[in-house]
């Protein structure tokens, strides 16, 4: 699906907002963004075997290298759900929130994220993405060329000025 092959590439950052169960494929395109919000009440369901069929989306993928091999069958053999709770825990979410707060949360969130330096942000998923499959080595010298890259930009000299004169920094994405 190419919504899922959209949302790890594009250079934005993606927020899943989760309100109530996320189950199945909505499951594995929660886990597919960026970063995730969730209500006290939410949870995720992975109840493929429960109708004869395994996770699709990726989802075999995140819960491994969020909950480890054996925590991710056991989840996905039974047909289990995980709590917000347990999803912070496993580091499946970032945040948990009252039910209420939940729209308001995430919307101030996304505005507080929005106005981070977007050519780091970027850079920053690049690498947090593809260090999954690199080794140590690799992983650093991605590093090196993303701050090359990086700290030539107007956003860096603009940043760094605004440091020295104590002011916030106004980032264009250039």
């Amino acid at each position: 699906m190419p919504i899922f092959i959209d949302i790890v590439n594009m250079p934005k950052i993606v927020i899943a907002a989760i309100n109530g169960p996320a189950a199945g494929i909505g499951a594995a395109l929660a886990m597919a963004c960026d970063l995730m919000i969730m209500s006290e009440t939410s949870k995720i369901s992975l109840i493929f075997s429960n109708i004869g069929l395994v996770p699709d989306g990726g989802a075999t993928w995140f819960l491994q290298h969020a909950m480890g091999y054996r925590k991710a069958l056991q989840l996905i053999v039974e047909g289990g759900h995980i709590k917000s709770e347990e999803c912070l825990k496993y580091g499946l979410a970032n945040k948990v929130v009252p039910d209420n707060d939940l729209k308001n949360e995430s919307m101030s969130w996304a505005k507080e994220l929005s106005e981070r330096a977007p050519l780091a942000t970027a850079a920053s998923k690049r690498l947090l993405r593809k260090s999954f499959n690199s080794s140590y080595e690799q992983a650093f010298m991605a590093e090196a060329l993303e701050q090359d890259k990086v700290s030539i930009s107007e956003d860096f000299v603009n940043a760094r000025e605004a440091f020295f004169k104590k002011t916030k920094p106004m980032f264009k994405g250039k």
